[in-house]
């Protein structure tokens, strides 16, 4: 029985970042001739408020403290505006396989994040590891050889890797919100100042959509990257 939690465990952590490593290619085949990027994000994150505050029908209805909607507020500010808005824009001007390997950066973030928002200590082994992840994606940055077909190739690394560090700020952020409230609460209402934010910054993209001009591959590019 535990060997089988575990497989299934890793099989699902497995095909997850299989669709997690198929969105850098899928999205940016749509991204910008279909949908700009920024319309592209209006899109994700107002389906999912939408699914959020659907399944919220079915769970305990919990009522927020009037100081955790200005935390949550912040949380959408780096969780979804920052994190999603700079990801896609950054794809759109950068390699995917660029965009990949920016987003290993991740979990240094989260340290640094950690260490300036909740004073964790950084340890010498965590320096170190620090060092070589910067290391890695700086060597990628400026020592990679270009793709001619990208212009702005090392300004959407830069994009990719705030990103990055704004989704670690979101980590550290939102955790007493994971602790105090109930998953789909907090996403319900994330979800929902996200939406607002994107909708400020991207309503002109999501605009300028041309719905009739998509095939069935774009559709199921869209319905894969919004869903899966």
């Amino acid at each position: 029985m535990v060997l089988n939690k575990r497989f299934l465990a890793h099989s699902a952590a497995l095909s997850a970042n299989l669709i997690y490593g198929a969105n850098y290619s899928i999205a940016k085949g749509i991204m910008p001739e279909y949908i700009k990027p920024f319309g592209f994000i209006v899109i994700r994150v107002l389906f999912t408020a939408f699914v959020f505050w659907i399944a919220g029908l079915f769970f305990k209805k919990e009522k927020l403290e009037s100081s955790d909607n200005l935390k949550l507020f912040f949380c959408a500010v780096f969780g979804v505006a920052i994190n999603q808005l700079l990801f896609f824009k950054g794809l759109d001007l950068t390699a995917p396989i660029n965009g990949a390997l920016m987003m290993t950066t991740n979990p240094i973030m989260v340290l640094i994040a950690a260490s300036m928002i909740v004073g964790e200590r950084i340890t010498i082994n965590k320096i170190i590891g620090i060092i070589l992840g910067v290391s890695g994606a700086l060597t990628l940055l400026l020592l990679g050889k270009p793709d001619v077909s990208l212009k702005h190739g090392v300004t959407g690394d830069v994009f990719i890797l705030v990103n990055s560090l704004s989704y670690g700020i979101f980590l550290i952020m939102v955790k007493p919100m994971m602790q105090r409230y109930n998953t789909v609460t907090v996403m319900k209402w994330l979800f929902l100042y996200g939406s607002l934010l994107v909708l400020t910054f991207g309503f002109g993209e999501f605009n300028e959509i041309n719905w009739a001009t998509f095939d069935a591959s774009v559709w199921w590019g869209v319905a894969f990257v919004v869903i899966g």
